[in-house]
Order: structure tokens, then C-alpha cells, then sequence
């Protein structure tokens, strides 16, 4: 089944109710859009935009089975974002629940001069005030690479980009690939993602692999942050982390092309590099696979949890 996302260009026209798929699951390829409304920002999924407005409850999307693949390399290309998930492309205020996701997610290369962002996750593209509970991803998540070496990529499990959330109940058992960006953030559950509250109850068991970056420019100076759980972790307030744990090995950026210099690599079982204030019953048991090579990579921070804490 060709499946088409319910908004992709206007955030003033989306999804803002309650959607319960009461365990039944959705199958098919999403299919891209031929063209953009708006030429700034592609808001990609089964909910291409699912925010808040004033004055009304949250939105929310719970008990849903995904297994639709997503391939946005066809889909036009945006001046400033692509966001893009199975479920969720742009969630604002949005409470997310007891869904699953076992299709492929991918964005393939791009040539894009003035892209900025890509993000991308096996359930939410973007994710910002809102909350994901007992979620799980089984599907492949793989990021490409842009040409001309531009763009943060955010790649993750389950969740592109979190940006003041919360977060609990969440499983990734699908392989990631990060995307070969000027910064890249690659990880099981999050690329990267900023809590405002408790989060706990986060678990990788599928590899996770660190993007393939070209270095064409000489005034290019990529970095790279993979982790089992995030590529980096953050918090706006005190927050707690626990019960987090990564079962599967962690591999390093790649960094080959015909300028290589000022590159940068965080990497680390739990997060490239964590800056929140308390963390608790956290574990690695995968290994940590990067080798630096002399005048390829500059700074490299390596930890069997955290890259930097």
C-alpha cells in the first residue's frame, strides 16, 4: 500500500487530535511528495506535522504498529530541513505511546547546497515538548551522505532529534547508520536529545554505526558523535538518567577524502558525550570499535559509557 504523509509543508494545518490505533498495525512504502509547498522544511511521516495549540490539549499518537519503509531520497529538497519518522515527521507538545516500528527509514545521498538539517528517526523525526513512552524500534535506520559537506544529521533508533522531553520504555533492536554531515549524531535511541524531566528505561541491543564522512574542502572540519543510546545527551534541568544500557558493539566514524583535517569523533557505549547531572544503573557490554588514524582525526574522545561526561 502507497502511503502518503497527512501533512508534509504547513504547521499551522497539522494533526493536532488523538489518534489511538487500538494495536493494529499499518503496512506499505511511504510514498514521497512530488512537490513542496513550502520550500523550506519537509515534514515526512505517517503525521508529517503533529503539534500543540493553544488552548487545546496535547495531541497525542498511542498503540500503533508500524511497518511501513520510508525513503525520502525522491522527495524534493528543502532549503532548511527534512524531518522525517514512520510515524511522526515534526512533533510539537505531542504525547507519543505503546507503538512499534519494524519498517526501514532511510534518506539515501543528497545534493543539497543549503540544507541545514536532517533529522531522522525509525518513529519521530523531530520532537520537541512532547513525551515518547514504551516505544520500540526493529526497524534499519540509515543516513546518507550530502554533497557539498553541509547540514547537522540527527539519526536515531527511535527518535531523530528530542529537543525538552521526556522519555521511558524505549527499546531500539534495529540497526543505525549515521549520515555523512558536516555534524552527524547517531544513536540506538536518540541522534541527540535535550530531557526536561526523568528519563529511564532506555535499551539498545542492535549495532550502531558511525557515519562514512567524505572531506572535500579544505575549510570542511566535520564532527562526529555516536552512541549506543545518543550521539550526545543533555538535560535544560537537574535530570535523572536511569536504567539506560547499550548490548550492542558501537563503531566509529570514517573520515576519508582529499582534505582531511580538523576532524572530530565522540563515541562512547551509552553517548558520545552526556552532559546531564545524575546518572544511575547504567551499563555497556558492547564494544567500542574507533581507531584513530594521525592526521585524519584531531581530537577523539572514547569511553565504554561516555565519549566526554
Amino acid at each position: 500500500m502507497g502511503l502518503g504523509p497527512i501533512n508534509h509543508f504547513n504547521t499551522y494545518k497539522a494533526f493536532a487530535g488523538h489518534f489511538d490505533g487500538g494495536g493494529h498495525t499499518i503496512t506499505g512504502k511511504m510514498v514521497p511528495v512530488s512537490q513542496l509547498d513550502n520550500k523550506y522544511n519537509l515534514y515526512f511521516g505517517l503525521f508529517g506535522i503533529c503539534r500543540e495549540f493553544y488552548n487545546y490539549p496535547p495531541p497525542s499518537v498511542k498503540n500503533l504498529n508500524m511497518a511501513v519503509s520510508v525513503d525520502v531520497q525522491k522527495a524534493p529538497i528543502p532549503k532548511n530541513g527534512i524531518y522525517t519518522g514512520s510515524l511522526v515527521g515534526y512533533g510539537e507538545g505531542v504525547e507519543i505511546a505503546s507503538c512499534t516500528n519494524t519498517g526501514n527509514v532511510q534518506s539515501g545521498d543528497l545534493t543539497a547546497d543549503q540544507l541545514l538539517y536532517l533529522c531522522m528517526g525509525g518513529m519521530v523525526g523531530y520532537l520537541t515538548s512532547g513525551s515518547i513512552t514504551d516505544c520500540e524500534n526493529k526497524g534499519e535506520i540509515r543516513g546518507g551522505n550530502i554533497s557539498p559537506l553541509t547540514a547537522n544529521a540527527y539519526i536515531g533508533g527511535l527518535v531523530g532529534h528530542g529537543y525538552y522531553i521526556s522519555a521511558k520504555g524505549l527499546t531500539n533492536r534495529g540497526k543505525v547508520y549515521g549520515a555523512g554531515y558536516d555534524t552527524s549524531f547517531t544513536g540506538g535511541i536518540f541522534g541527540e536529545c535535550l530531557f526536561n524531566d526523568s528519563a529511564s528505561e532506555l535499551n539498545n541491543y542492535s549495532p550502531i554505526y558511525g557515519p562514512e564522512i567524505n572531506v572535500i574542502e579544505y575549510y570542511d572540519d566535520p564532527m562526529a558523535f555516536i552512541g549506543g543510546i545518543a550521539g550526545v545527551m543533555a538535560e535544560q534541568y537537574d535530570v535523572k538518567l536511569t536504567d539506560v544500557n547499550n548490548y550492542a558493539d558501537i563503531t566509529g566514524a570514517t573520515f576519508t577524502g582529499e582534505h582531511l583535517g580538523i576532524n572530530n569523533m565522540h563515541i562512547g557505549g551509552l553517548a558520545g558525550s552526556c552532559y546531564v547531572t545524575e546518572v544511575r544503573n547504567a551499563s555497556n557490554t558492547g564494544k567500542i570499535l574507533a581507531t584513530p588514524v594521525y592526521n585524519v582525526i584531531e581530537e577523539a574522545y572514547v569511553g565504554g559509557l561516555f565519549g566526554i561526561l
